[in-house]
């Protein structure tokens, strides 16, 4: 895994919170990785990004990866509120039979009952040939609580 501010952000399944908040992040990365973000990698178990935003851009190689320009994952009560993304995630991994790339400006994968994203958005673009789970917003919505007043904007090649 890899992020600009921190790799992971795993806290107790039952008690207490991590927050995240204020963070910004301007640095690119080039990597050749199954989870990458400008903010933190994954998020699990209560974990809470607030007020942060990346302008560093992303070129990733790797097939059947997870992806979001803020985080690439979200699961167990975690969430996401006024994040933004200014940054490009370019993914150069063609698409492969059985391997599911998925890239998101903001997150990657929801994949919880629990989790939210409110308030924030992307202005960046999304560049993918991979054509199994991209958005604007989030790439792949398995399960998630909560999405509301976020804006979709940047674009999407």
């Amino acid at each position: 895994m890899a992020g600009g501010i921190a790799g992971a952000a795993n806290g107790s399944a039952t008690s207490g919170r991590n927050t995240i908040s204020g963070c910004l992040n301007y640095g690119d990365m080039t990597v050749d990785m199954e989870r990458a973000s400008g903010i933190v990698a994954t998020t699990n178990h209560r974990t809470d990004l607030i007020d942060c935003i990346n302008y560093g851009n992303q070129t990733n190689s790797y097939n059947n990866t997870r992806v979001g320009m803020v985080t690439s994952a979200m699961a167990g009560n975690s969430t996401v509120t006024d994040c933004e993304n200014y940054g490009n995630a370019i993914m150069t991994a063609t698409q492969v039979s059985g391997k599911y790339s998925r890239v998101g400006g903001l997150v990657g994968i929801m994949n919880s009952s629990q989790v939210s994203l409110t308030g924030g958005g992307n202005y960046g673009k999304i560049v993918s040939d991979c054509t199994n789970g991209r958005g604007l917003l989030v790439a792949w919505f398995s399960d998630l609580k909560s999405m509301s007043d976020v804006v979709a904007g940047g674009s999407m090649y």
